[in-house]
């Protein structure tokens, strides 16, 4: 039996218990139960039985949670804020033994889900107005349940909610007035927590917890590249920590180490590093005369790491390919210069670039903007400021761009665990860059949320399967089509994020970089 079919058939069993458990223990239970028993279900189908353990022991927990406090309900009808104060107990173990005991995430996990399940009862006894409360919750503990990568997310919104609803059941809990004060606060609540950037959606928004069958829209189609898959075996032989447990210079050193896997630097007519006033920049000049249409390149690298040494393959071969100079820009980066340091060298650069293309025998009528992963994010933005502000530019390369720092599409929980890049992995980024969850709104942040995307230049925007940023690339190249920017969407099926690096061990990496400088070539004529 395939794995589609699998699959259906657990929906529909999942489907028949959620019913079940909307009837018999309303709704306030339902979510819980059928997010669980779909993370179940799915290790099943894809035969990885350790898997199956987190969601049991969160229903586990949940149900002992229901009965514990209901019985506790029932023998002192007014302590209705005692299961609230005891999920604040909870989340605060959960917030400080996390990270000081990472393999105690089952037991701590047991008690967050029993807390909740006292929450519940409470909502069943004060009714629907507790709804909000109850899904946010679920879908918390389902994040840390299913360890998706979304831990400290998930930790505010159980902060964020739990806080507002104790002191409203410490102060409500005596008063004949306490259902209708009640979903005051937690309308109250619902609108702090869409402040804090956890729960924003799209305005199509996806949901994450529904069953993923081969057939669904946007999920992987193909398996991993034979050729990724074989880089991906040897890193794993050589070790390591996951990323988001290292330092900052840990990671530095690791993307450093990885320039290695981009191949034999590619000889160019010249090379020289250079001052853009403030900011180091390295000139790439290839073969011929000149004067020479201009890219100028941002490296990947989460705002965090990366440097003008762990993209110099790259970028001579893009020289090469596109037959144009190549200014790589070595913006600061976080922690020590955090957001919007990075979006201010990024510009200051490009002007630097026009201003001065003379003196390395570039064209300023003819400049070009480009980068992978972070560098694309800030390519992005740089091309928005650069539509309103100058100087012209005739094209811009997103290479598996991060567009939308509050992306809730379907391949973020598809590709949460990576290959490679991870959701937990973008979080410690995300926490090194941002100075805050405001943010991440930020059009300089998230490109894909200006109100205006007209009048922008041409873009190539490429995305890979198997990376948590796919979906968001692709719906800013739809978006650019819609509001009349001539944009392609390159897919790259079988890929990961950072295959653009991979061209000594990886075909697809080679053709990626003909198929870019072919296409700056042409934009840039």
């Amino acid at each position: 039996m395939n794995r589609a079919v699998v699959l259906a058939l657990l929906a529909a069993c999942v489907g028949v218990v959620d019913v079940w458990a909307v009837v018999a223990l309303g709704g306030a239970f339902a979510g819980v139960v059928t997010g669980n028993l779909v993370t179940a279900g799915h290790a099943l189908a894809v035969a990885e039985p350790a898997r199956l353990l987190p969601p049991a022991v969160a229903v586990a927990g949940f149900v002992v949670g229901v009965a514990l406090w209901s019985l506790l309900r029932r023998r002192w009808p007014t302590a209705v804020s005692v299961p609230l104060v005891a999920e604040l107990v909870v989340l605060v173990v959960l917030a400080v033994a996390w990270p000081l005991a990472p393999g105690a995430t089952l037991p701590l996990l047991a008690g967050a889900a029993l807390a909740m399940g006292g929450q519940s009862s409470v909502a069943q006894l004060l009714g629907q107005s507790t709804t909000y409360m109850t899904g946010t919750l679920t879908g918390a503990v389902s994040d840390l349940a299913t360890g998706n990568g979304r831990r400290w997310p998930a930790l505010r919104q159980l902060a964020a909610i739990v806080l507002g609803a104790v002191a409203g059941g410490l102060a409500l809990a005596h008063l004949p007035v306490v259902v209708p004060a009640l979903a005051a606060l937690l309308a109250a609540s619902a609108v702090v927590v869409r402040a804090v950037g956890d729960r924003r959606v799209q305005d199509d928004p996806v949901g994450p917890s529904a069953p993923q069958d081969d057939d669904v829209e946007g999920a992987p189609t193909v398996p991993l590249h034979p050729q990724v898959e074989a880089l991906l075996n040897l890193m794993a032989e050589q070790g390591g920590a996951p990323p988001e447990t290292m330092t900052v210079a840990q990671n530095r050193a690791m993307i450093r180490e990885m320039a290695a896997v981009s191949g034999s630097p590619e000889p160019v007519a010249a090379v020289r590093d250079d001052r853009a006033g403030d900011v180091p920049v390295r000139i790439y000049t290839p073969e011929g005369t000149g004067p020479f249409p201009v890219l100028v390149f941002y490296h990947g690298g989460g705002w965090v790491i990366g440097d003008l040494d762990s993209h110099d393959p790259v970028c001579r071969s893009l020289a090469n390919r596109s037959g144009a100079v190549v200014v790589a820009v070595d913006y600061r980066l976080a922690p020590e210069h955090r957001f919007p340091a990075a979006v201010e060298d990024a510009v200051a650069a490009l002007e630097w670039v026009h201003a001065h293309a003379a003196e390395f025998d570039g064209d300023p009528s003819r400049i070009a903007v480009g980068g992978d992963s972070a560098g694309g994010n800030l390519s992005a933005v740089v091309a928005q400021h650069a539509r309103d502000h100058g100087p012209a530019l005739r094209f811009q390369l997103l290479v598996y761009p991060a567009v939308d720092a509050a992306d809730q599409s379907p391949s973020m929980t598809e590709n949460a665990q990576g290959p490679l890049l991870t959701v937990a992995w973008m979080e410690w980024f995300m926490g090194h860059y941002l100075t805050g969850d405001q943010d991440a709104l930020d059009p300089r942040m998230s490109p894909a949320r200006t109100t205006d995307l007209s009048g922008l230049p041409p873009a190539l925007v490429v995305t890979a399967e198997f990376d948590p940023l796919r979906d968001q690339g692709a719906a800013y190249a739809a978006a650019l089509n819609a509001a009349g920017v001539k944009a392609e969407l390159r897919e790259s099926p079988g890929m990961i994020h950072g295959f653009l690096q991979f061209g000594a061990a990886v075909d697809d990496s080679r053709a990626l970089l003909d198929e870019a400088g072919a296409a700056l070539r042409a934009a840039l004529a």
